[in-house]
């Protein structure tokens, strides 16, 4: 699996840093909401990504104690079940940042029934995919059978190929939203401007958010569609320690810190009851 069993070193000490890491990030953000809060300001995302980072606390735990016991596959099953739902978190995260900026940039269209009801259909999908991945995950641990096999590899083909798409969906979004918003019937129609940056920026922001949770995203994906190495080859590259660590955690905190750093909750922060066309904006 990606990653490779762990063993005491380097896996504990490398572990324990992304471990403290994570801490301080849950910490930060969580403060962040409660400040937001105090000030009658709910950006929920501040706390979706403190969640986050408790699941990759628990992650880096399950992964230590996996190396001290590496015969424990339960260890192994819930190590990767934390990963992928922690993933999670943040791409959904990302496509309402995105359905937000649309409804910024083209107030009409982006409160219309046919662009809105997308979002929650999606959301389902992203659902039943996520419990693909966690059901495919013991069945192919624990299911001996050829056909169980099978069908817990498609599975997990389904549930990676989901969020890969997740992940590259807003990159697709926002650039035809920022086309359309080229055309002379449309360039001059107002915007609905919020908080404490231009729509460029904002743009860039979510942009740059998206390009990191693809690269993770579309990784993992990749490593699940190549057909599975025999036991009798040497592990490929891209299953070893330093592709996992990588991919993983390290682009992971690199987000988290950067949400923190550039203040997303000032930037794509709504008034609590805005609802409808120029709402953002009151």
């Amino acid at each position: 699996s990606l990653g490779e069993i762990p063993s005491l070193f380097p896996d504990v000490p490398i572990n324990s840093a992304f471990l403290s890491l994570f801490i301080l990030g849950a910490i930060a953000h969580y403060a962040l909401f409660h400040y937001n809060l105090r000030r009658s300001l709910k950006f929920l995302f501040s706390a979706a990504t403190s969640a986050f980072c408790i699941t990759r606390i628990i992650a880096t735990i399950l992964r230590m104690a996996w190396a001290g016991s590496p015969d424990r596959i339960t260890l192994a099953i819930a190590t990767e079940i934390f990963i992928y739902a922690g993933s999670a978190i943040l791409i959904i995260t990302n496509l309402f940042w995105t359905v937000r900026f649309v409804r910024a940039q083209h107030p009409h269209f982006g409160w219309s029934k046919s662009f809105s009801s997308w979002l929650p259909l999606w959301l389902v999908i992203c659902s039943i995919a996520l419990l693909c991945l966690m059901v495919s995950i013991p069945a192919e641990a624990y299911l001996l059978d050829p056909h169980a096999q099978k069908a817990a590899r498609q599975l997990q083909l389904f549930g990676a190929a989901i969020f890969a798409v997740s992940a590259l969906l807003p990159i697709l979004i926002l650039t035809i939203s920022a086309i359309a918003k080229t055309h002379p019937s449309l360039k001059d129609l107002p915007s609905d401007h919020f908080g404490q940056s231009t729509l460029t920026h904002k743009l860039l922001l979510i942009l740059t958010t998206s390009i990191l949770l693809s690269i993770g995203a579309v990784f993992r994906a990749a490593t699940i569609f190549i057909d599975p190495p025999s036991t009798s080859t040497s592990t490929p590259w891209y299953l070893t320690r330093a592709p996992f660590y990588i991919f993983n955690f390290t682009l992971d905190f690199l987000l988290t810190t950067l949400f923190l750093l550039l203040r997303v909750d000032k930037h794509l922060l709504i008034p609590n009851a805005a609802h409808g066309p120029m709402s953002y904006g009151v």
